[in-house]
């Protein structure tokens, strides 16, 4: 009998107005956003390309080993297509050098801005089910108890002895194969014109996270048509159904989350305290006292006879806690007295371990104070949001795409090494004490330090096992409103008069 009903209910609801006209809007919009969101990617991973041959261009014309400051790019997340998240929001390009460690924030961005283009392909695929399949998910549902009651249908199937419960499940197990086809036509589609682009190639693991982002919007449609399930069943008019549940869409969709994130964020302070900022500062004065003390103390007073440069820059931000002191020196000629060769090279053996130990302990302190400012912050504006289920699933979507902010984290441990590995290359080179730090020939001939062995950074694709681990929270709290709202429907149910 449960079976009967499924292919009843199955069948009235595909052949209604409102489910083929969502089906094509839903197809068109996928068609569009994602052929749009493949321009953005390829014009993307083109300034992606540009960035890293110009920062390996910039490392090979280095002249002495003082002027290599590496810089890391961040390849667009292929993904993106699917759910942009964070991605195009923060920074793609971070110095891996030695007088800072990176962080998210410090980021900057590589290659042209088009605004026209930047606006179409901010509706993704997410977005598009999260706005569209949500309002067919509740058109489909507020009448189905509320319309047959009013119709007088639904007292002719309770006379025939069938179990409410068989009823009610029936209709919604019906309502989810209804909407799984458009999620699943959606994704293929997606799929094809990403294919026949011949611009995106995805792994195995992508559509392993693509197979859970069709699942996770499967969940998320079942939310919704709950809601307007317990609407239907609670009221007696189909007209005020369709009332509260559009008011429900509205609410939870538009509404909330715009207006969640906007007391959040006027509610929130999230600025890191001056104490902070003045500590960092400190740090980087005594690394200044001691080293300007000890070059007094070990380097005597010499000339420089050719072409010489020498640079030092700094740059500080009280937003972010950033700060930072680089310093190079280049000369290409003789150096008198020759004992101030040597003396320069006991000082910079001394001074940039210093200097990294220095950057070390300023990440520690920017790691805790941005943590307990903006990373509170965030947590408690999420935790506030996920009230909405719509935010939930764009939350979730992110993560199993790769695009949130966890998933940029993973990148940024990732450069992180990257900078341990480069420093350790300077230590097996022995660079702080070779006269190739700062000098690179006389005025004759030259002698620049060999780059060959010098570590390239590779980066990997994120790990599913980790994503599942960040988003296991919202998928269980998209499951826990999903047997909610059936319990409560069910219960209502099971239990009202049928006139």
């Amino acid at each position: 009998m449960l079976w009967e009903i499924i292919k009843k209910e199955f069948h009235s609801n595909i052949i209604t107005a409102r489910f083929i006209v969502g089906f094509i809007i839903c197809l068109m919009l996928i068609s569009a956003s994602t052929y749009v969101a493949i321009q953005d990617y390829e014009r993307r991973l083109n300034d992606y390309n540009v960035a890293v041959r110009e920062h390996r261009d910039e490392i090979l014309n280095c002249r002495v080993y003082s002027e290599i400051h590496p810089r890391v790019d961040r390849e667009p997340n292929r993904l993106s297509i699917f759910n942009q998240g964070m991605g195009k929001r923060l920074g793609n390009t971070f110095s891996a050098g030695l007088s800072a460690v990176p962080m998210v924030c410090d980021g900057e961005k590589h290659g042209a801005y088009n605004p026209f283009l930047a606006l179409f392909s901010s509706i993704d695929l997410t977005f598009v089910f999260q706005v569209v399949l949500s309002l067919l998910a509740l058109l489909f549902a507020y009448n189905a108890v509320s319309g047959e009651r009013e119709d007088g249908t639904l007292k002719l199937i309770m006379s025939n002895s069938i179990p409410r419960s068989s009823v009610l499940i029936g209709k919604y197990l019906s309502a989810l194969l209804s909407l799984f086809w458009p999620i699943a036509v959606s994704i293929i589609v997606a799929l094809l014109v990403m294919m026949f682009s011949g611009k995106v190639s995805l792994t195995g693991s992508d559509f392993s996270r693509i197979l859970l982002i069709v699942v996770v919007s499967l969940l998320y449609v079942s939310v919704f048509y709950l809601i307007g399930l317990l609407i239907s069943t609670k009221t007696q008019r189909t007209a005020t159904s369709l009332m509260l549940a559009m008011f429900a869409w509205v609410f939870l969709t538009l509404i909330y989350p715009n207006a969640g994130g906007f007391l959040a964020d006027r509610v929130i302070k999230s600025n890191p305290g001056e104490g902070q900022f003045s500590q960092i500062g400190e740090l980087w004065k005594e690394f200044e006292r001691e080293r300007d003390k000890y070059e007094k103390k070990v380097v005597p007073k010499y000339e420089t006879y050719g072409s010489s440069s020498s640079g030092s820059w700094s740059s500080s931000s009280s937003d972010t806690l950033s700060y930072f002191i680089s310093e190079s020196r280049a000369i290409k000629g003789e150096i008198k007295p020759e004992s101030a060769i040597d003396a320069l090279r006991q000082f910079y053996q001394y001074q940039e371990p210093q200097r990294i130990s220095t950057a070390n302990r300023i990440w520690q302190i920017r790691k805790q104070a941005l943590d307990d400012s903006y990373g509170r912050k965030r947590r408690l504006t999420m935790h506030i949001l996920r009230l909405s289920p719509a935010v939930v699933y764009d939350n979730t979507s992110a993560i199993l795409a790769g695009t949130d902010l966890g998933g940029i984290q993973e990148f940024m441990d990732q450069v992180q090494e990257y900078r341990s590995s480069f420093i350790q290359y300077l230590y097996d080179q022995k660079a702080f004490l070779s006269e190739q730090w700062f000098r690179y020939g006389d005025q004759k001939t030259e002698n620049r330090p060999d780059l060959s062995g010098m570590p390239v950074f590779e980066q990997r694709d994120g790990n599913i096992a980790s994503s599942l681990s960040r988003g296991i929270t919202d998928i269980l709290l998209l499951i826990i409103l999903n047997a909610m709202f059936f319990i409560l429907s069910h219960t209502l149910f099971v239990r009202q008069e049928v006139k």
